[in-house]
């Protein structure tokens, strides 16, 4: 079957329409659902070598690479649908296939030359060679520019790395490092593995994503393969491939809300409490309400950026998507553990899972609080204002339109009334980041809003309210921030332990005076 399929999304390469996409999707699946027990798999803590194989055979680890060096050549929204699929069935499978077509395929695919494309790309096609992205250290986690890890004129890497998805199983190892004469800059370079200059360290024991490798690298004068692209450009190049890597990471986003949702609905029907479906009561209709606009919004915003134009635009774009998708999957997990009742925490049942390989994603490819306050810094400089991607009108539009101009207006009144020091301000940095996002999601909504008028309508209403409630906290922020830098500057200086406080003392009773 795997070979079938692998033969089929190749042949339907030529001519990918939607509903050509929608079959390959559908075969994928139905292939995934036989193999995949995602249960299993972090029992256990790795994915059996049988369905790596499996997925090899299927071509996916080949989805991202040009089809003339034996990959399907699937754009990045292509990709993403695969990606998402692959998330259904399994998170961690997802990660590991996510990470070699996006972090680690991206770089080589997009500044490598043409001797080092033939040398590797077919491999990496194949699944030969999986690709792994190593950039985070003891001291440079989301300050990638404080990396240890240097490399000689003779391309010798020296430096450990921490927290490397793919780290046990890759053939091929994309490094950040920074030149040791200290003229060069910082510059990305392929390591071939395995080789006796790199220790591997033990998988790390996680919360969630357990089957899906996490090492330690350690290079002791290393050789490097080759150096992409320009020397001193590192930086900026690992950037563009982390906003390729973030907006795969918000596709498998998509299919765990959609894993979540789909066994939510048929607990919730089947599920008979006081004589009635679960499904019936108010309370829980809210819930999926909820998750499925939420999922609609998701689907919005990953559609509309992976059809970006151009991956090294994607910076601001992949921020909004990983940011809303990480934390959406999270909010529908946990709303699917709540209605599932003390089931939802059985692992036999398979929604702790969802939730537990969900949570790492408000923090791995840029933690979420990091990143509003870049977004939020660039929002407040530049005020690039969200567009609406569509022309139809209606009250959503309107107020959309509204809620745009209150984002607007609140960012010149925080820069009128803070100046430069508005940018020590991270609170005021992430509520605008935030205001941005819940508008570009809710206009990514409104485009294909014909699609599903009543999802579309409450999907749209929820980002537009999120944006609204972000900027009227940016009216109260202040008094709050100084009581809390005096709370924290207490705590840190006396090295306080949090203890419950003490009861007041009892008041005396109050006499009665006498009519």
């Amino acid at each position: 079957m795997a070979d079938a399929l692998g033969a089929s999304v190749a042949s339907g390469l030529e001519a990918r329409s939607e509903a050509e996409l929608t079959r390959l999707v559908a075969e994928v699946e139905r292939a995934l659902g036989v193999e995949v027990d995602a249960l299993a798999h972090d029992r256990r803590g790795l994915l059996p070598r049988r369905l790596l194989d499996s997925v090899r055979q299927l071509g996916l680890f080949g989805a991202s690479i040009p089809a003339e060096h034996g990959g399907l050549g699937l754009e990045l929204v292509e990709t993403c649908r695969i990606i998402a699929t692959v998330a259904r069935h399994d998170r961690s499978l997802a990660t590991c296939v996510g990470l070699h077509n996006g972090l680690g395929a991206t770089p080589l695919v997009s500044l490598g030359d043409d001797a080092q494309k033939r040398a590797w790309l077919p491999r990496l096609a194949s699944g030969e060679v999986l690709a792994s992205f190593a950039a985070t250290e003891v001291g440079a986690g989301s300050d990638l520019s404080s990396v240890a890890t240097t490399y000689d004129g003779a391309l010798r890497v020296r430096g450990e790395k921490q927290y490397v998805t793919n780290g046990a199983l890759a053939g091929l190892v994309t490094v950040l490092a920074r030149a040791r004469d200290e003229r060069g800059g910082y510059a990305l370079l392929t390591v071939p593995l395995p080789q006796d200059e790199v220790s591997i360290g033990a998988e790390e024991r996680k919360l969630g994503l357990r089957a899906s490798s996490t090492t330690s690298l350690a290079f002791e004068d290393a050789r490097a393969d080759a150096l992409l692209g320009e020397r001193g450009g590192g930086l900026h190049h690992a950037y563009t491939a982390l906003a390729v890597g973030r907006t795969v990471l918000s596709a498998g986003c998509v299919g765990t809300a959609e894993r979540a949702l789909d066994a939510t609905l048929e607990h919730v029907t089947r599920r008979r409490q006081f004589r009635r479906a679960i499904g019936e009561f108010g309370a829980s209709r809210t819930h999926v309400s909820a998750m499925a606009a939420r999922l609609y919004a998701m689907e919005a915003v990953v559609d509309e950026v992976a059809r970006h134009p151009a991956h090294g635009a994607l910076g601001a774009a992949s921020v909004v998507a990983k940011v809303f998708c990480s934390e959406g999957a999270y909010e529908i997990t946990d709303r699917a553990l709540q209605l599932h009742g003390a089931m939802g925490v059985l692992e036999d049942v398979g929604i702790s899972l969802l939730a537990r390989d969900c949570r790492v994603t408000r923090i791995f490819e840029g933690a979420n609080d990091v990143l509003l306050v870049h977004l939020g810094s660039e929002v407040l400089a530049r005020g690039p204002s969200p567009r609406c991607h569509t022309q139809r009108r209606g009250p959503h539009a309107e107020r959309w339109e509204t809620a745009a101009g209150v984002l607007e207006a609140t960012r010149e009144r925080v820069k009128a009334s803070l100046g430069v020091r508005a940018v020590e301000r991270q609170d005021c940095l992430q509520a605008l980041a935030r205001a941005y996002i819940g508008l570009v999601a809710s206009s990514c909504v409104l485009a294909r809003a014909d699609a599903e008028p009543e999802l579309a309508e409450l999907a749209c209403s929820i980002g537009v309210d999120e944006s609204l409630t972000q900027l009227a906290s940016l009216h109260r922020a202040g008094s709050r921030v100084e009581l809390e830098r005096a709370l924290t500057d207490e705590l840190y200086a006396c090295g306080r332990r949090w203890r419950w406080p003490a009861s007041p003392a009892p008041r005396a009773p109050r006499k009665h005076i006498a009519a």
